[in-house]
C-alpha cells in the first residue's frame, strides 16, 4: 500500500475556490451594476524589524544584561564557596574530624540548594523583565501606529508578516498552520511606514515623550475661574 501526504489544507482550498467562481460568476451581473465601494487606505508595519531599530529597547536591553551580570556574578560566587568546601574536605581536612567534616559538608549542600534555587528564580525574573519590556513597548508601537494612522488618514494598519516563510523540511500540518495563518501575500513597498515609525518613536524616546495612548481619553479642560468644581467645597 502507498502511502500517500495528506493534502487536506489544499484540497479544503481548492473546493473554496471552486464555490467562490460559481458564486462570483452568478453574481457578476449585479456586481457590475453596483457602485464601486469607496477605497480603503491601507498601511503595514514590520514589527520585528521595528523593534530592532528602536533605541529603548537597545537601551533597555543594556539595563537587563547588566541585572543579569549581577545574577550571574552571585551564582558564580555560590559555586566557587561550595566548590572550595568540598576541594577542602578532600584535601585539607583531617578524614577523623567527623564533625568538621559534617559541618563543611551540609555547608556545602546549603549552599548547592541555594544555587540551584536562586538559579530558577533569577531565570524566572529574566524572563518576566523581558516580557514587561516587550510588552511595553509593544503596547507604545499601537499607540504611536494609530496616532500615524489618524493623522495619515489609514483605514487600517496590518501586521507585515511577508517574512514569515516555509520551511524546507516541515510536515504538511506545520506547513498548513503557517500557510493559515499568512495574512499578506504581496504588498507594494510604498505602503510599508515602518521607518518611519522608527523614526518618530526614536525621536520621542530621546526627547522624553510619552506615546499618547489611543485607549487613554483626553483629560477634561479645567474649569472656569469660579465655578465650582468636583474639588471644591
Amino acid at each position: 500500500m502507498t502511502v500517500r501526504p495528506r493534502l487536506g489544507f489544499f484540497m479544503t482550498i481548492t473546493g473554496a475556490a471552486l464555490l467562490l467562481m460559481a458564486g462570483g460568476f452568478a453574481s457578476r451581473t449585479v456586481l457590475q451594476r453596483q457602485a464601486a465601494a469607496t477605497p480603503t487606505s491601507v498601511a503595514i508595519v514590520d514589527l520585528q524589524r521595528l523593534f530592532s531599530k528602536l533605541d529603548e529597547l537597545s537601551d533597555r536591553n543594556k539595563e537587563l544584561d547588566a541585572k543579569e551580570k549581577g545574577y550571574n556574578d552571585e551564582l558564580e560566587g555560590l559555586k566557587k564557596q561550595a566548590d572550595q568546601i568540598e576541594d577542602d574536605l578532600k584535601k585539607t581536612v583531617d578524614p577523623s574530624d567527623r564533625k568538621t567534616r559534617t559541618d563543611m559538608s551540609m555547608q556545602a549542600v546549603i549552599l548547592r540548594q541555594s544555587l540551584q534555587g536562586k538559579k530558577e528564580i533569577y531565570g524566572r525574573v529574566m524572563d518576566i523583565s523581558s516580557a514587561d519590556v516587550i510588552r511595553e513597548l509593544y503596547n507604545k508601537s499601537v499607540d504611536e501606529i494609530n496616532q500615524v494612522a489618524k493623522r495619515d488618514g489609514f483605514d487600517l494598519v496590518l501586521f507585515d508578516d511577508r517574512g514569515i516563510t516555509l520551511p524546507e523540511r516541515s510536515g504538511m500540518k506545520d506547513l498548513n498552520a503557517i500557510i493559515a495563518g499568512k495574512r499578506i501575500l504581496f504588498a507594494t513597498p510604498s505602503i510599508d511606514i515602518t521607518d518611519r515609525l522608527i523614526t518618530i518613536m526614536n525621536n520621542d524616546y530621546h526627547a522624553g515623550v510619552k506615546a499618547p495612548s489611543a485607549t487613554t481619553p483626553p483629560a477634561p479642560e479645567p474649569a472656569p475661574a469660579g465655578s465650582s468644581g468636583a474639588m471644591q467645597k
